[in-house]
Formats: C-alpha cells, sequence, structure tokens
C-alpha cells in the first residue's frame, strides 16, 4: 500500500489510521495516481506485466526482447537484453532541477547499463540531442545530459549480484549520487545541461544503439522534476528496504 502524507516528523512517530470493515462502502475509494506529487513524472513498480506508471503521466510501456518476472518490492523485472518502451514525452525535456532513483541488481560491471533513457544514442551517453541518460558505467553510476561533455561519473563502484538503491539529482549543473539512502559524492559540470529531444523514453535501454542493454534487476524506477532532499531519499530507502522497521501496526479504538 503507497500512501501520502502531508509531512513526516524526523523526531516524531507519525500516527496514520485506517478504517476498515464498513459494510456502507461498496466501491474502493483509492486514488493511486494521487498518491504522488505533480513533481514526480514517473514511478515504475516493475510488478505487473503492463508496465505502467502509476502516476498515469507517462503511457503504458511496451516491452521488447528478453525481461522477465524477479525478486524486489512486490515483484521485480530481470532484463537479460531486453528494455521497456515508453514512446515519445516530454516530461523530462529542458529542466534545470531532475532527480532519479531506481534499485538495482547488477550482473556484472562491464560496459554500459543504461537505467532510464530519452537519448538518440550518440556513444557520449550526453549528446547533442538526448534529454538524459541515467545508468552504469563499468560499474559507475553516471547521469549523461545534452552537451556532448554533458555527463557526471560517481567514484561508487557497484559490486555484481548485490541489490543497491541509486539515486542522482540534477540541480544546475551540480550532481549528486546517492547510495542506500546516503550521499556518495557530489560532482560540477559547466556541460550539464538538460537538452530537447523527442526521441523515445526507455527503461533498460538507449535508442538505436543495440550494444547497450541493461544486465540484471531493477525495481521502483522513479523520476521527478525537482531535487529530491536528504532526508526524502533517505526516508524512501528505509521504507522500500526495511518496511517492518519503518512502521508499525497496532489495532485501536
Amino acid at each position: 500500500m503507497w500512501v501520502r502524507v502531508p509531512a513526516l516528523s524526523s523526531n516524531a512517530d507519525t500516527e496514520l489510521r485506517m478504517f476498515y470493515g464498513n459494510s456502507a462502502i461498496t466501491a474502493s475509494q483509492e486514488n493511486a495516481t494521487l498518491v504522488w506529487d505533480s513533481n514526480y513524472t514517473a514511478v515504475w513498480h516493475m510488478d505487473t506485466s503492463s508496465y505502467s506508471d502509476s502516476t498515469g503521466n507517462v503511457a503504458n510501456g511496451t516491452a521488447n526482447g528478453s525481461l522477465g518476472p524477479g525478486v524486489g518490492i512486490n515483484g521485480a523485472y530481470v532484463f537479460n537484453g531486453g528494455y521497456i518502451d515508453y514512446g515519445v514525452t516530454s516530461q523530462m525535456q529542458g529542466l534545470a532541477q531532475m532527480t532519479f532513483e531506481a534499485w538495482v541488481n547488477l550482473d556484472t560491471i562491464v560496459g554500459f547499463d543504461p537505467i532510464v533513457s530519452q537519448h538518440n544514442g550518440f556513444f557520449d551517453l550526453g549528446g547533442p540531442g538526448s534529454v538524459f541518460w541515467y545508468g552504469i558505467d563499468n560499474g559507475q553510476p553516471r547521469l549523461g545530459l545534452a552537451n556532448s561533455a554533458g555527463f557526471a561519473k560517481s567514484s561508487l563502484v557497484l559490486t555484481p549480484g548485490i541489490a543497491s538503491h541509486l539515486v542522482a539529482t540534477f540541480n544546475n549543473g551540480t550532481v549528486s549520487f546517492y547510495l542506500n539512502g546516503q550521499l556518495w559524492d557530489t560532482v560540477n559540470s559547466s556541460d550539464l545541461a538538460s537538452g530537447v529531444y523527442n526521441g523515445s523514453l526507455r527503461v533498460a535501454a538507449q535508442q538505436n544503439v543495440t550494444t547497450n542493454r541493461f544486465g540484471g534487476g531493477m525495481d521502483e524506477i522513479r523520476m521527478s522534476q525537482t531535487v529530491r532532499s536528504a532526508d526524502w531519499i533517505e526516508t524512501e530507502y528505509n521504507n522500500q528496504s526495511s518496511p517492518s522497521t519503518f512502521y508499525s501496526v497496532v489495532s485501536v479504538n
């Protein structure tokens, strides 16, 4: 169950109450898309065969190639040369602030493993005509943006076979990389700028490059048109990695 609350305190418990068993309620009162604030442009839970975006901003995707179910938060997808195509979208074009998030579990740390991209296929992974390229470059998280030299690469080197929560925030030329809820490093580059390109948005691949495919498992991929705070990122990791210690359930009268 995903819920949206006005605020969460960092030093006191936040109480949520759920009422059930009311026979007068005969239809669902859920509103799945409003769980996410307006800055989310896409949230992919990677747990159904529809490849749908939970925010309702991006149309359902189309699977191509080899991918199948994996172990994650209520499911995940394992990619072995396959990818999901979401078609042309303008949600992340020309922005000064962005956040990209995903759980990843790499098979190997060799080559380029795109997580999500809207890209024209230039090998530099941040060439003219691209909007963004977020993924793994030989085991290291990397965010590429429009200019030919426009990319930031973390010093972090991932370990194959271990699930990791990765986040990259972009703020007017500054990229901050997070691992498992904690800031790892920050990279500044005057070449970083989001572009405008009417290419396909893809998960686990980039357009026009058949050799670069994500190999391994992915879950909970999210994009935002704002910079998520360090507290927000840490809370997401804590909530997703260990729900049983993040909250408790008690009966009330």
